[in-house]
């Protein structure tokens, strides 16, 4: 029995984290918030604004592969411009907060005369609460939680790196807090997924600092209308009446500026 825990024990070690290379990383910055929502090739309201960025990793890098965990989570109030129910035009704020917490998985880069490339893929969500203030029964509130699928290349030449491909969403959940707007129920919406593009550049500005620029875009159809009744007058809708809720077309689109430590 000795002889084959001794035997097993080494390869069982090999599969845990804690027997590869690896790095811990935190980080900080600032990124411009850009949302906008049409319908019927209207714009129905935009948002856009700065926010705050905390982030942080943990890399493995085996000999022909490499992982990593990706956590981000983001902060601000940024300006809207938009109409409230009824149709008249409102300037306000609104507040975001959100995280995401992504698992990746690739190639080592493989070197390709000065350059060294390879692929990655990644699975992971986000989850989001969208405040607007300053409306006539205060704050209305969003909650966002959706899947993510990342598909991308990733480059190192020096200092330089590069990485970038689609990002796509999937099981997207949208609840709108409807009860608390005046109607009677609260089904969730669905936003339909579409991919979209992300672009990162990383200079190593010294072997434990990084400076990071990037892109990110996530791109939701509308979802498929829902009728429910409305307690209370809600805008047009008066009360008593059945009325047509749906989330409109959504375009955002996010780019960062961070700085990097590795521990």
């Amino acid at each position: 029995m000795g002889r084959v825990l001794a035997t097993l024990l080494p390869g069982l070690t090999g599969l845990f984290p804690g027997t590869i290379p690896a790095a811990a990383w935190i980080g900080a910055g600032m990124e411009h918030f850009s949302l906008s929502e049409r319908a019927e090739r209207e714009t129905l309201l935009t948002e856009q604004g700065p926010r705050f960025l905390l982030l942080g990793a943990y890399d493995w890098q085996g000999p022909r592969w490499q992982a990593s965990w990706r956590g981000r989570f983001g902060s601000g109030n940024v300006h809207y411009d938009g109409r409230t129910h009824s149709g008249q035009p409102l300037e306000t704020t609104t507040a975001w907060n959100s995280t995401t917490q992504e698992l990746r998985l690739g190639n080592a880069p493989a070197p390709i005369g000065k350059l060294a490339l390879g692929v990655q893929a990644g699975i992971g969500f986000t989850a989001a609460r969208r405040s607007i203030s300053n409306l006539a029964r205060g704050n209305q509130d969003e909650d966002f939680f959706m899947g993510l699928l990342r598909l991308g290349i990733h480059a190192r030449q020096g200092r330089l790196s590069v990485q970038g491909g689609l990002l796509h969403p999937w099981a997207v959940r949208q609840d709108a807090h409807l009860q608390e707007l005046g109607f009677a129920e609260n089904p969730l919406l669905h936003p339909r997924p579409r991919p979209s593009l992300w672009l990162q550049a990383g200079w190593r500005l010294s072997p434990g600092n990084r400076l990071e620029l990037g892109y990110e875009g996530l791109r939701l159809e509308a979802s498929e209308p829902v009728r429910v009744r409305a307690v209370q007058s809600v805008g047009n809708c008066l009360a008593g009446s059945l009325c047509t809720v749906y989330q409109p077309d959504t375009r955002i689109d996010r780019v960062w500026l961070t700085l990097h430590h590795r521990f």
